[in-house]
Order: C-alpha cells, then sequence, then structure tokens
C-alpha cells in the first residue's frame, strides 16, 4: 500500500505540474502569457507557424499531466511529457547549462525522469488503469520502454522542423565616417553625451 501512495503522490506532483505548465500557455492560468504570447514565443524559437507549435506543446503537456494524475493509458502520458521535455530542454535551456538558476535544463531532466520512472514501473493499484482493469495491458514486458523511446522519437521530428537562424552571416561593415563630428563618436556608435553612454551596454 505504501508504494502505490508514493507513486500516487509522484504522480500527483508530475502530473497536476505539466498540466498546469501547459494551461499557463493554452487558457493564460496561473499568470501565464496564453495562446497568443505562447505562439510568439515558439516562433521566436525557430517554430513557425508559432501559433501551430504553441497548441501543439501546450496540448501535448495538458493531456499528459491529466493522464499521469489519474493514471491512465500507461505509459503514453510519460512519453507525451518526456517529449515535450526534449524539446524544451534542447531548444530553450541547453546554452545555459544544467541549473534551473541560470535557465537550464535542469527542470525538464527532473520531468523526464520522473516520466521514464513512472511510464516503466506502472500506476499502481490507485490508478484509472487499475480501476478498469487494463493496467496489465500496459506491464507487458518491453512494452512501456517502447514508447518511451516514441517520445524520444516525436521530440526528435519537432525539432528536426525547427528554423534555426543562420550564425555564420557577416557581420556588415561600418560606414565610413562623413565629416569631422565622427571623430567624437562613442564606441557603441552613438554620439557622447547622448543617453546611449548610460546603460547601453548593461
Amino acid at each position: 500500500m505504501a508504494s502505490n501512495l508514493g507513486l500516487l503522490a509522484a504522480r500527483a506532483i508530475i502530473g497536476a505540474g505539466i498540466f498546469s505548465h501547459g494551461a499557463q500557455k493554452g487558457l493564460g492560468w496561473f499568470g501565464g502569457p496564453g495562446p497568443a504570447g505562447a505562439g510568439q514565443f515558439m516562433a521566436s524559437l525557430g517554430f513557425k507557424p508559432g501559433e501551430s507549435y504553441a497548441r501543439a506543446a501546450y496540448t501535448n503537456e495538458m493531456v499528459a499531466g491529466a493522464l499521469i494524475l489519474t493514471g491512465a493509458l500507461g505509459p503514453v502520458g510519460p512519453a507525451l511529457l518526456i517529449s515535450t521535455m526534449v524539446v524544451a530542454a534542447r531548444s530553450v535551456h541547453w546554452p545555459n547549462g544544467f541549473f534551473a538558476q541560470n535557465g537550464g535544463y535542469e527542470l525538464s531532466a527532473v520531468y523526464s525522469a520522473g516520466a521514464a520512472a513512472l511510464g516503466s514501473s506502472g500506476y499502481g493499484s490507485i490508478a484509472i488503469d487499475h480501476l478498469l482493469g487494463i493496467d496489465n495491458v500496459f506491464a507487458k514486458p518491453g512494452r512501456p520502454m517502447w514508447v518511451l523511446v516514441l517520445g524520444v522519437a516525436g521530440a526528435i521530428a519537432v525539432l528536426s522542423q525547427r528554423e534555426v537562424a543562420e550564425s555564420s552571416a557577416p557581420a556588415p561593415a561600418p560606414e565610413p565616417a562623413s565629416d569631422a563630428s565622427s571623430a567624437s563618436a562613442h564606441p557603441n556608435g552613438q554620439p557622447l553625451g547622448t543617453s546611449g553612454d548610460i546603460g547601453s551596454n548593461v
């Protein structure tokens, strides 16, 4: 019984957490940006059209959260969550390293590890799958891991469609000085004494 309560507690935290994360994007709840803001953010990451990718992201998160929280459909919810977290880690957090305080992928890794554990172990007896008598369907050897692998494959498919800006384009050459007044120019391109001297490089 203790193990089932532990699984329920894990499902409650992970499921409710990722559902709320999706609701921020899709419904504007909990101070979230809503669909419009989420669409703009996805487009800024190179996922275009941003509205479509945002809709897929928050639907994925809310469905995954609901399935995990209620203990339904075995490893499907964890696979959806892993897919979402792999995309988030690679497209948003990876350049910032591991730790969340620096904007890193720490939270994505924790969610993914929790999802992998639930997808492999099952939801326990306090779950819809158990009440419906279908939990044994998902407990067959190897089946949970195959579903989780499909989640990672789905993330790779999404990332392959990302439009990454070219970083190798040469910077434009500076224009030559046209008169003597340019001699007093600040190195950042603005004349001395303007607001550009204060905070322009902060």
